[in-house]
């Protein structure tokens, strides 16, 4: 997926359903992997930056680690593939 900020251009990536998410720029490379599952808390995040990284950088990246992105995987496409459909022909019936 490709964002733009404040004149930055960044490209966010799966590497796999349940596997590290990683956002990307020039210089610029912040990975987020799924941690330690932690009771009543959920499962804790891990990241890395290289030594570039800003807050702005930094802030992106925890942002779009609580948003759902399965589907840029292929499997997660393929799994959410009839899903989506069915919501399709739900919405185009009203």
């Amino acid at each position: 997926m490709r964002i733009a900020y404040e004149g930055r251009e960044y490209i966010y990536s799966a590497e796999g359903l349940g596997k590290a998410k990683v956002l990307e720029r020039e210089g610029l490379r912040v990975t987020m992997e799924p941690g330690q599952y932690i009771p009543q808390a959920g499962t804790a995040s891990t990241g890395t930056a290289t030594d570039s990284a800003d807050v702005v950088d930094l802030a992106i990246a925890i942002v779009l680690e609580e948003v759902d992105t399965d589907v840029l995987t292929l499997g997660g496409a393929a799994l959410s593939s009839p899903f989506a459909l069915m919501q399709h022909f739900s919405d185009r019936a009203e």
